[in-house]
């Protein structure tokens, strides 16, 4: 039996050039013109380039979700999600989770657990979501926000995963993302 996820026939667009159009420090934009692989099709596709990023589910050892409330300027309002940032250059993705929790919450966690790996979303962008849960999650540092960062921390019960995300309480896609990956994980 066939595999759902193997290829039947497709084939990758052939890439003719790429050029940097924009820079915005966290991504840049490219236009990249492709030929499809039958040869009859040039068209331009734009793309964003992002170092990958990784989303915390950070938990105490009394089963509580370390989570953050901060203001998103992409929708204009307050948000309540897992930690997480961008993996630096030669940093691994337990690395940069153990880094960004303690710079966003001031917690540090007794191990970190790779729960997987997404993309963003494949049609504009490059790069990769690393998932790690942190558990034994400790506040044992200072926070160090970046210059536009405002965080709130905030502390739920593990089992007020479902209720938060199902009553609209959370609704930053890689934050339920990560959370149901954690469930799925924890439950085995």
């Amino acid at each position: 039996m066939d595999s759902p996820t193997a290829p039947r026939g497709i084939e990758p667009w052939i890439t003719l050039s790429r050029e940097k159009m924009l820079d915005c420090v966290i991504f840049s934009v490219h236009r990249v013109r492709r030929r499809s692989p039958d040869g009859e099709k040039d068209r331009d596709f734009y793309a964003l380039e992002s170092r990958d990023w990784v989303n915390i589910v950070a938990v105490t050892p009394d089963d509580r979700v370390v989570l953050v409330r901060q203001y998103r300027q992409g929708t204009d309002e307050i948000s309540l999600e897992v930690p997480g940032g961008i993996v630096d250059e030669g940093e691994d993705p337990e690395a940069t989770a153990l880094r960004e929790l303690e710079e966003e919450t001031g917690y540090h966690g007794a191990r970190a657990e790779m729960l997987g790996r997404v993309r963003a979303n494949p049609a504009f962008l490059d790069n990769s979501l690393d998932i790690v849960a942190v558990l034994g999650a400790e506040p044992l540092g200072s926070t160090s926000f970046d210059d536009s960062e405002d965080l709130e921390l905030v502390l739920e019960p593990v089992e007020a995963i479902d209720r938060l995300i199902t009553s609209g309480a959370i609704t930053h896609s890689y934050s339920v993302l990560a959370l149901l990956m954690y469930q799925r994980w924890r439950n085995g």
